[in-house]
């Protein structure tokens, strides 16, 4: 049986009694001893004057680890959670996010796949390294946003705002991005293979060695693009706007060039739809 620890009389024990008496505690009442010192001391300490009175909101401790629970405090709470604990892996596939507000919160390297995120606000978001396969993102608020090295496989982005967002080596295989506005931004060597890029707005958009092959950029606007080195190679490019964009040595063979328009295109080094070089 524990043993109080509660004394009877008011008085002031030495030291040395204390540790006379607590030499005969079994370990369980020592543990509680040093749980109610402990205790005190922290009582002292925010008794002190020009003592720092911790918050009475509860702390963000390794304890938490339901990210759910993390973002129902809000994106400030779980953005400081995430920058505390850098190299904890943290899965929220399928979960449903449509709507949702948020704005800059940090989702890098987070495991997203299959999450619906159809019309959620997430300008300026950090999703760098994120794994959006699959992802339903319809009608989203990706502006600024950076998916730099993102998996967006097969991922639904149809009609979403990408403008001025990086999206730098990211993986867009087969990914729906029809009539989404996609702006100035920045798709360094991506990957597009046969992605739907139907009726996308990609004006001046960087996409220089990125892989476009296959895709579908039917009614496209690729007005001032920058797509040196790009691989258009079986491209659907029919009634696309390419005026004035940058296309040196990019590789258009076996695409579709019907009723495009090439307007003041630099094609120096293109390897064209006939296999010939330009220039």
């Amino acid at each position: 049986m524990t043993r109080k620890l509660t004394p009877k009389r008011r008085i002031k024990p030495t030291l040395k009694a204390i540790a006379q008496n607590a030499s005969h505690l079994n370990r369980d009442a020592l543990l509680e001893l040093r749980t109610v010192i402990d205790q005190l001391l922290e009582a002292q300490v925010r008794e002190e004057p020009g003592a720092i009175v911790k918050e009475t909101q509860p702390a963000i401790t390794e304890e938490i680890v339901e990210p759910l629970a993390l973002l129902k405090q809000g994106v400030d709470v779980w953005n400081e959670w995430r920058e505390q604990h850098p190299g904890i892996n943290l899965d929220l596939r399928g979960v449903d996010f449509s709507g949702a507000s948020l704005e800059l919160i940090n989702l890098s390297g987070v495991n997203l796949e299959l999450v619906n995120l159809s019309g959620a606000d997430l300008r300026g978001a950090f999703l760098r390294s994120a794994n959006l396969r699959g992802a339903n993102l319809y009608m989203a608020d990706l502006l600024w946003v950076n998916l730099e090295g993102a998996n967006l496989q097969g991922a639904n982005l149809q009609g979403v705002d990408l403008y001025k967002a990086n999206l730098s080596n990211s993986n867009l295989f087969e990914a729906n991005l029809s009539q989404a506005n996609i702006r100035r931004a920045r798709l360094l060597q991506a990957n597009l293979e046969a992605a739907n890029l139907v009726e996308a707005d990609l004006l001046e958009a960087n996409l220089m060695q990125a892989n476009l092959s296959k895709a579908d950029l039917h009614k496209a606007n690729l007005e001032s693009a920058n797509l040196i080195e790009g691989n258009l190679e079986g491209a659907n490019l029919l009634e696309a706007n390419f005026s004035k964009a940058n296309l040196r040595r990019a590789k258009l063979t076996q695409t579709n060039f019907h009723k495009a328009n090439s307007n003041a295109a630099i094609l120096k080094g293109a390897i064209m739809p006939d296999g010939i070089v330009y220039g």
